[in-house]
């Protein structure tokens, strides 16, 4: 189905670092799950749904903004960047390596395969690890859009259901 996304927004151009997460929170993320301390540049992991939507709200306690997870819709737009491919660069997953890490080229390296942000080739809209590294969370949960609703039809703004996983 067509997908439109009706109203603007922000995303980050990279995934919440260990920095990042630290500053906001006063704690770090890994905490207790890992044998190592991952740099201040890696990815916040280990963190559930929950968490990622305090981060927000901590966020916007500290600076009044409106700071909140973007739908799935709103991530696979962005991801996308304007593409109709299944990929933001092409359908065939040749390419993947120039631009995410994942299971084939991340190597283990005792973090479970997590790598330093943006390391890898951004998409055409400069956002950073959309395709690898870490798992994202989202607001709401993917769901098809079928609904035996006519392929043709563009859908505005869908969300789906935030019970099931949402990433």
């Amino acid at each position: 189905h067509p997908v439109q996304i009706s109203r603007p927004y922000y995303l980050g151009r990279y995934e919440v670092t260990q920095a990042q997460w630290q500053a906001v929170m006063g704690t770090a993320p890994w905490k207790g799950q890992l044998n190592v301390s991952p740099g201040d540049e890696y990815p916040a992991t280990f963190i559930t749904w929950e968490d990622a939507q305090a981060f927000c709200h901590e966020l916007n306690d500290g600076e009044n903004g409106k700071y909140r997870l973007p739908t799935e819709a709103e991530w696979e737009y962005a991801c996308r960047a304007g593409s109709n491919t299944r990929f933001h660069f092409a359908d065939d997953a040749g390419s993947l390596g120039d631009y995410a890490w994942f299971n084939l080229n991340a190597g283990d390296i005792g973090l479970a395969y997590a790598h330093e942000v943006g390391r890898k080739q951004p998409n055409p809209w400069s956002l950073y690890d959309m395709h690898g590294n870490v798992r994202e969370w989202c607001y709401d949960s993917y769901v098809s859009y079928d609904h035996g609703q006519p392929a043709s039809l563009k859908l505005i703004d869908p969300q789906g259901p935030a019970s099931e996983s949402r990433f």
